[in-house]
């Protein structure tokens, strides 16, 4: 049975929802969530836009804030536009920098300290008046679920995603039976998952590389760009084949003729010093959304006929969330690892110590990254490492993780990627374009999983996954950044009471429509160096789940009975035990 055969057991949209959804301040709710820390500092930049202004949380051992005077929320993280004096409602949205794998476990068990291992985790810390996390309503990942893991939320099993091996949990099957978490569907309805940001992930590196201190007054080198950036900042230039030996290990010196190659007068002017600069390569040991779209990209294209690369590729067609094992350790041409972004920044962007008079020292650290870690985007939100990127060549030219550059990997005209059962090039439902592969009734079709073949619901097995090599998957595509995924967003279609509900799908459809976030160029996504999706998706996702009054009449009837509209439904608690999402019927 095709899963999308499994996942009709929510109502459609109810018009007290509607109601509820269009009177701004009729209802204030309160909702958690977390997840990927790449989008978590824009979303809650989205949610003080939308509502109260309040603290990201990072999650750890005692978990940290970044407060509403820190960059976060501060009238100065962003001018213009995102200096959100007047929210749009009362409701609030809190969430917590977890990691991606912590965005899928939360929604799926909505136990945030876990039955057997802590999910989010988040208490008071004793010091300010924090929120303590009593529920979990919706997450993030920089990855989309699989056919397995929504089979395991439809139908039961285990998973295993906090951090990988030894953190599996149990779903029980159906409606009854023992296994640590009852299954979600008859208690939140339909698992929903749907992209909420493209995401070019950088290949970043500091400026410096050596400290010469032979005269006992130490003088700093740079690399010397032939063609920086706009900023003045990095532009480094690699092609995939490159990249794939730097982060396969068999290039590990700048003074490799393959890079030098492309960036000829690299070493500084100024440096009398042999040019002999050991690459340091470092990245997440945590399972990471970030780390999965930089594994699938290689895995995809580290061969001979995307990139012309000959040699051992580590990556394996299968994806990962965390950096393969081989490649982990202190030598030359592996990864020092280390949980969560902001460690892995701050590693690679650490000064060089100054050496003892007499001698010189080098020092050249490497990782893959959010664009909101590097220049120029960095300079806008405050985040303080300067981080350059490299930029990748692609076809004859040279790209930029932008968010822009990101977007054209999406394709355009016939060849764009399309949401799944797409009528027409606008995202409406209805017999779908030959672009639009996957049934609208199933997650994993909306998002790309972390392998670089997949499975869609309508016959399409195992195809090519578009985003994991882009210029070849997607036939006459525009070229566009190869190392690109999407944030997702997961969510359930029952909520349990009225302000909740007003809450969730409240700001679902203001982070969808708002020209705050989306606009090109000028929104908070593109600000951070992010994208906001097509036209297309962004219809088809405000037509599906959140206010479905804008399809053509002809697919009216059909779209309704996916039953896939957020909706208030039942009395249960909103975690634990108790059915919260028993049936509604259309229109009630």
């Amino acid at each position: 049975m095709h899963l999308s055969k499994l996942l009709m057991g929510a109502s459609a949209l109810v018009s007290a929802t509607l109601a509820i959804a269009g009177s701004a301040h009729a209802l204030t709710g309160t909702v958690y969530g977390g997840g990927s820390s790449l989008i978590g500092p824009y979303l809650r930049q989205a949610a003080d836009c939308y509502g109260t202004k309040e603290d990201l949380v990072i999650q750890g051992a005692a978990p940290t804030y970044l407060t509403v005077g820190g960059f976060i929320s501060a009238p100065t993280f962003i001018s213009g536009a995102f200096n959100c004096t007047t929210p749009v409602t009362a409701n609030t949205l809190w969430y917590i920098n977890a990691g991606s794998g912590n965005g899928e476990l939360g929604v799926i068990t909505h136990d945030v300290n876990g039955a057997t291992d802590p999910v989010f985790g988040v208490t008071t810390d004793g010091v300010a008046p924090h929120v303590q996390f009593p529920s979990v309503q919706y997450g993030a990942g920089d990855y989309g679920l699989d056919f397995n893991e929504v089979g395991v939320y439809t139908a039961g099993g285990t998973l295993s995603q906090k951090s990988g091996a030894g953190h599996t949990i149990s779903i029980t099957p159906g409606v009854g039976g023992q296994a640590t978490y009852a299954n979600p569907v008859p208690l939140y309805g339909n698992f929903i998952q749907v992209p909420m940001s493209i995401d070019p992930v950088a290949f970043a590196f500091p400026s410096a590389y050596a400290v010469d201190n032979s005269t006992g007054t130490p003088v700093t080198y740079h690399l010397h760009i032939a063609v920086p950036n706009v900023d003045g900042s990095g532009g480094l230039r690699l092609d995939m084949k490159t990249a794939c030996g730097i982060f396969n290990g068999a290039i590990t010196n700048l003074n490799d003729p393959a890079i030098t190659a492309l960036n000829p007068g690299l070493k500084d002017p100024a440096d009398p010093n042999p040019f002999n600069v050991p690459i340091q390569l470092a990245g997440r040991s945590d399972s990471s959304g970030t780390t999965s779209i930089f594994y699938r990209a290689l895995a995809a294209q580290c061969n001979a006929t995307s990139s012309g690369y000959a040699g051992t590729n580590n990556y394996l067609p299968a994806g990962g969330k965390k950096l393969p094992a081989a490649l982990i350790g202190a030598g030359a041409g592996q990864f020092q690892v280390f949980a969560g972004t902001t460690a892995v920044a701050t590693y690679v962007a650490a000064a060089i110590p100054t050496p003892p008079a007499g001698s010189s020292t080098t020092q050249f650290r490497m990782t893959y990254i959010g664009t909101d870690y590097t220049l120029p985007s960095s300079t806008g939100n405050g985040l303080p490492y300067n981080l350059s990127v490299a930029n990748i060549k692609v076809g004859t030219v040279y790209l930029e993780p932008t968010g822009k550059n990101a977007l054209a990997s999406f394709g355009a005209g016939i060849h764009a990627l399309l949401p799944p059962e797409s009528h027409d090039a606008s995202g409406h439902f209805g017999t779908p374009l030959a672009n639009s592969l996957g049934h609208r009734s199933n997650p994993q079709d909306w998002a790309q999983p972390i392998a670089t073949t997949v499975s869609y619901d309508n016959g399409a097995t195992f195809v090519n996954t578009p985003l994991a090599d882009p210029d070849h998957n997607i036939p006459g595509v525009t070229k566009g950044y190869p190392v690109v995924g999407t944030t997702n967003l997961f969510m359930n279609t029952c909520y349990n009471g009225a302000n909740g509900t007003a809450a969730m799908l409240g700001f679902t459809k203001y982070y969808y429509t708002s020209t705050t976030i989306k606009t090109a160029t000028t929104g908070l996504l593109a600000k951070s160096g992010l994208a906001a999706m097509p036209a297309a998706w962004l219809t088809a996702t405000v037509n599906t789940f959140i206010n479905p009054l804008g399809e053509p009449p002809l697919s009216r009837a059909a779209l309704d009975a996916l039953n896939l509209n957020i909706l208030q439904a039942g009395t249960g608690p909103a975690s634990g035990t108790g059915s919260q999402c028993h049936a509604v019927a259309p229109g009630a």
